[in-house]
């Protein structure tokens, strides 16, 4: 039960924590760039449109992060756990830039989508143990 939990805050929420990631990379690719602030597009997280993307490119790779998550808690706890997490979202977010198109050459686009699962599994792990603690401790 507490495995499928774990997938399901996955699945759940990590794509969206991807899409925060995202938005905030591009922003700052553009600033050191261009030397300007047009592409923080904060405003883009309240468009309900980007949320369906992201949940189509970032679905599949926050439920392999997830199940790898759930593989490790049997093995690790903490720290170790969360920095393995975000390991496995960073190697799933490589399954997301294939899935979105990536080409080999394009390394720009990986490290984007690398970013944006390593980041999403280090919080969605964090954010379940934080969970699973609050929720013993009121029983």
């Amino acid at each position: 039960m507490r495995a499928a939990l774990r997938i399901g805050l996955f699945a759940l929420v990590g794509p969206p924590i991807g899409l925060i990631v995202f938005t905030i990379y591009v922003g700052m690719a553009t600033l050191v760039r261009a030397g300007n602030f047009g592409d923080f597009a904060l405003f883009e997280l309240f468009v309900p449109s980007n949320y369906g993307l992201a949940y189509f490119l970032g679905g599949v790779p926050a439920v392999l992060a997830g199940i790898a998550s759930a593989l490790l808690a049997r093995r690790f706890a903490g720290v170790r756990l969360w920095a393995l997490t975000a390991a496995a979202g960073a190697i799933a977010g490589v399954g997301g830039a294939w899935w979105a198109g990536s080409r080999a050459p394009d390394i720009r686009l990986a490290a984007l989508f690398i970013a944006c699962g390593g980041v999403a599994g280090l919080a969605c792990a964090t954010l379940f143990d934080g969970l699973a603690a609050l929720f013993e401790r009121s029983r």
